[in-house]
């Protein structure tokens, strides 16, 4: 069996995009989909409905929520959303064939570069990975907008806006890389960058991506992911979203 998951980030509520939006649901015909930034839960609704999928919000801290749509039944969810979560995690459990379930976690974590951020960020994943090791035995997924740049990756920092520019040089030039790398030492695989060791994968911003922050990270109990690719192909996907979507296909 082929699994096929999606993570996208639908900016600000994605209010006035939603046909776009749905236009690369649609196109990508993912069996699983971890939204960042639903503001309103009727444009889940709406898109669970026309995609003929379940759904389930999680909300949290902010007005920004996640959320699950699946074409398999929803067997448990849950918004787990403790200090020092900025938003929360979304935990949910499909039932993907008879008896055979798969762990759903998904993230947005504390935003920009500063020092004082990825603090707080691998603050937050500490935690989120304590809630996923009660899975380390079961196919599990931690996926969505990390709002981290993994070790090792590229960033170009010449399309950087200015204040971005000017963070990185009170900071000696440095961009913290911890977050990411803690996921990695729990024993979780960066889907994307297995099968792309040398591509950038830049996810944000549109139109001219200059980083990668959204992953799909899968534990060692699941099959091999035979496929990992930023969405670029849809025509609606450059005008839906400031972030690319990213997808994933496993063989479980």
């Amino acid at each position: 069996m082929v699994f096929r998951l999606m993570t996208y980030n639908i900016l600000d509520g994605g209010l006035g995009r939603e046909q776009l939006i749905l236009d690369v649901l649609k196109a990508v015909g993912a069996d699983a989909v971890l939204l960042q930034e639903v503001k309103d839960p009727s444009i889940v609704q709406s898109f669970a409905a026309a995609l003929s999928m379940h759904f389930f919000l999680a909300e949290g801290n902010s007005k920004r929520h996640l959320a699950l749509l699946s074409r398999f039944p929803i067997t448990s969810r849950y918004s787990y959303h403790p200090f020092p979560l900025r938003h929360t995690l979304l935990e949910a459990t499909i039932e993907c064939a008879s008896n055979q379930y798969i762990h759903l976690f998904g993230v947005h974590l504390q935003a920009h570069y500063t020092v004082f951020n990825e603090w707080w960020r691998t603050w937050e994943i500490k935690t989120i990975i304590q809630k996923v090791a009660e899975y380390r035995s079961n196919p599990s997924f931690i996926a969505g907008d990390f709002n981290a740049v993994a070790p090792g990756d590229r960033v170009n920092i010449q399309a950087l806006p200015a204040r971005f520019k000017i963070i990185l040089f009170l900071q000696g030039g440095r961009i913290f890389r911890h977050t990411i790398a803690k996921i990695i030492s729990a024993g979780f695989i960066d889907c994307y960058r297995v099968l792309h060791p040398c591509d950038d994968g830049f996810t944000l911003p549109m139109p001219v991506p200059h980083v990668r922050l959204d992953y799909i990270f899968a534990n060692q109990s699941l099959a091999r992911c035979i496929r990992c690719d930023v969405v670029t192909k849809s025509p609606a996907v450059h005008k839906a979203s400031d972030h690319y979507p990213i997808m994933a296909e496993f063989e479980l």
